[in-house]
C-alpha cells in the first residue's frame, strides 16, 4: 500500500469515529499493525516482538480496526442503480445488447486459518485452505456486495443462493442481471422472485457462422473502422439464437 492510500485510511476511519487513537496506540500504529498482519499472514505473536507490544495488546487493536474497517461497508459497497451503466449506454457494441446488465459476478479464494478438525472442507481446487469469497462488481469497479466465510470447497452457486437467501442479503434490481461464468446460473430479478436461466454452450458451428456473417458484413462496408457498426452484431446475434 503506497503512504498515501495508508494516510487516506486512516484520516477516514479518523474522520467516521469508527476508531481513534488511545494514550496506549495511535491509530496509525493500530492501522499499521493490522494492515500487516492481513496483509503478510504473520501471527500476532510475531508483530507484537516485532512493535514491543503484547500479543493480548496486538490482538485488542487489531479488533478494534476490523471493526472500524467492517464500519465502512455502507461507503465502500455501492448498490447497483436501476438505470443502465454508462459504460454500456455510450458504447455502440454493447448497447441496447447488455442495457439490463448491472455487473458481473465471481468468486475468488481467500487462504483461510480454520481449526484442524474442519480443514477438509476449506481445502478445494486452490492450495491449503481457503475460503470462497462471492463478489459481484459494477462496470466501474466497485464491489455492489460480498460474502466471504464459505469453505474453499464449496460450489459458487451454493455462495450465490445462500446470498439471497440471508436477511438483507444480495439483491439484483428487478427485471436486471448479472454476468457470470458457468459456475452460476444467469440470475434475473423479477420483483421477489429470481429465475435462474439455462447456460448457453458456444458451439463451433456457432463460431463458424459467426466469422462468416462478420466477412459478409465486411464486405458490405459495414467495418468503417476498429469495431462494427452495431447492425451487424445484432445480425450475428439473431442468426446463433434462431
Amino acid at each position: 500500500m503506497k503512504p498515501i492510500a495508508f494516510h487516506q485510511l486512516c484520516h477516514i476511519l479518523i474522520e467516521g469515529e469508527h476508531v481513534r487513537s488511545t494514550i496506549h496506540m495511535s491509530i496509525t500504529e493500530q492501522a499499521l499493525i493490522f494492515l500487516h498482519i492481513i496483509g503478510h499472514n504473520v501471527r500476532f505473536r510475531v508483530i507484537g516482538i516485532r512493535f514491543h507490544r503484547s500479543t493480548e495488546t496486538i490482538h485488542k487493536y487489531f479488533k478494534v480496526i476490523l471493526r472500524g474497517v467492517l464500519k465502512l461497508y455502507r461507503a465502500l459497497i455501492r448498490l447497483p442503480s436501476k438505470d443502465t451503466p454508462p459504460e454500456i449506454r455510450d458504447s455502440r457494441s454493447l448497447y441496447p445488447y447488455f442495457k439490463d446488465c448491472v455487473g458481473a459476478i465471481d468468486g475468488t479464494h481467500v487462504r483461510a486459518s480454520v481449526p484442524p478438525e474442519i480443514q477438509g472442507g476449506f481445502c478445494g481446487r486452490k492450495d491449503g485452505t481457503t475460503q470462497n469469497v462471492l463478489a459481484p462488481i459494477s462496470f466501474d469497479l466497485k464491489f455492489t456486495y460480498v460474502l466471504a466465510g464459505w469453505e474453499g470447497s464449496a460450489h459458487d452457486s451454493r455462495a450465490l443462493n445462500d446470498a439471497f437467501d440471508r436477511p438483507g442479503g444480495f439483491l439484483i434490481p428487478e427485471s436486471k442481471y448479472y454476468l457470470g461464468d458457468a459456475g452460476y446460473d444467469v440470475v434475473m430479478s423479477k420483483g421477489k422472485e429470481k429465475v435462474g436461466t439455462k447456460h448457453f454452450r458456444w458451439l463451433l458451428p456457432m463460431h463458424t457462422t459467426m466469422l462468416t456473417l462478420l466477412a459478409e458484413e465486411v464486405a458490405k462496408g459495414n467495418k468503417p473502422s476498429n469495431t462494427f457498426k452495431a447492425g451487424s452484431f445484432a445480425i450475428v446475434a439473431k442468426e446463433i439464437s434462431a
